[in-house]
């Protein structure tokens, strides 16, 4: 088993599906800068492999990111990158959309199994109350056949809304499912069990045990010594609501979750929890006080290890152990940190950018920084203002 991270009726339509035809995209050397092409999301599978999104290329690297190769499947006219999802360091997905004459979005899955040597693409229609206000989308993989993918929907913030899909053949075909009861980040651990974290405020934790026909609330228990903070702006009863943080689940059996929680006007409380029993029951393992915030967390071994940038370093803290390590010489001052991904306490990536989200492709100036001793950091990867710098599509490049 390979692990990473309702309407009223069941409504069962099975997307038509159209397949295109299977192509091979030549693996081309990448400049380490790439001129106005910001760097929107990046993903570290193993000690040596791991992918980028660097505009609408998807680049790759076996070698801890010192070198990158162009992976990026062939596009139409018009397509553009949404979500990028690796099972592990030979199968992964890409959500693509581009809008049709109507102005609905045109959906489409281009997968591999060969690391992006080569990918197949498949286009599918579906009715269009499935697609107005298309938001961008997530997939999880429980294996290399069974699949989900949840599709944001535009509301306001008083509502977050979804649609669901899932897979039983590696993506050649999907099926709607019952309509979630949130957006947010979903991760399936089998064909039928699955987790979803998000709602507004992330304040919601659901979980499926029929592969997402059905969700139930999750909860856990606060310690006695944690009270969340209450905010009179919004009303006198008004009581911050606890943030689901992260979840991982290492095995079937054992997960960890962090939940943070807002203690007072700028002050949070990190929990985590442990749980042995596939999520039946959640056990306080951790109570991190004082805190002026919750970075990116990462899961290491037993807990979480959390990156926060201070403006001119990098904090790492695990537990009570705090390590700060200084930016790479090369990189501008002020950017904030959009992402961590780390695979221990020694070997992780961060991207880091200025403006807007960079998965809304906003963060102009950006740049993936990773490293190898949770001590030190090197540029990998940055976005420039040079037009020379673009990312070369020379054939046979390593």
């Amino acid at each position: 088993m390979a692990f990473s991270t309702l309407r009223a009726s069941f409504l069962c339509i099975v997307l038509s599906c159209t397949p295109l035809a299977r192509a091979q995209s030549p693996k081309a050397a990448v400049n380490s800068t790439a001129a106005n092409m910001p760097v929107r999301d990046m993903h570290r599978v193993s000690i040596s492999d791991g992918w980028a999104l660097v505009g609408e290329h998807i680049v790759w690297t076996a070698t801890a990111g010192q070198n990158w190769v162009d992976i990026t499947p062939p596009l139409t006219a018009g397509q553009t990158i949404d979500k990028v999802y690796f099972l592990d360091s030979s199968r992964g997905w890409v959500l693509l959309h581009s809008a049709d004459g109507t102005g609905l979005p045109a959906i489409a899955v281009a997968a591999t199994e060969d690391e992006g040597k080569t990918w197949s693409q498949r286009s599918f229609t579906a009715d269009a109350f499935l697609l107005q206000g298309y938001a961008g989308g997530d997939f999880s993989f429980a294996d290399d056949k069974h699949g989900w993918m949840i599709v944001g929907k535009m509301s306001s913030s008083a509502a977050s809304r979804a649609d669901l899909f899932v897979t039983t053949d590696g993506g050649k075909t999907w099926t709607v499912l019952p309509i979630p009861p949130i957006n947010g980040r979903i991760q399936f651990v089998s064909q039928t069990t699955g987790w979803l974290l998000g709602g507004i405020g992330n304040g919601d934790l659901y979980r499926t045990r029929d592969g997402g026909h059905t969700w139930i609330r999750q909860s856990v228990v606060l310690p006695d010594q944690v009270h969340p903070y209450a905010d009179s702006t919004f009303g006198p009863s008004f009581v911050m609501r606890p943030v689901y943080c992260q979840l991982s689940f290492q095995t079937f059996q054992n997960g960890l979750l962090a939940v943070g929680v807002q203690v007072g006007l700028r002050n949070w409380t990190l929990l985590t929890y442990g749980a042995e029993d596939g999520g039946d029951s959640w056990q306080l393992r951790r109570v991190e006080p004082d805190l002026p915030g919750i970075g990116s967390l990462s899961a290491v071994d037993s807990g979480f290890l959390e990156v926060a940038y201070l403006g001119h370093a990098l904090s790492l803290r695990r537990g009570s152990a705090r390590t700060a390590a200084p930016l790479p010489a090369d990189l501008p001052q002020g950017q904030a940190l959009r992402k961590a991904d780390f695979l221990d306490a020694e070997h992780g990536w961060i991207l880091l950018a200025t403006g807007l989200p960079c998965d809304t492709g906003g963060c102009a100036d950006s740049a993936l920084a990773g490293t190898e001793d949770g001590k030190t950091f090197s540029t990998l990867l940055k976005s420039a203002q040079t037009p020379d710098a673009v990312p070369s599509r020379r054939s046979g490049g390593q």
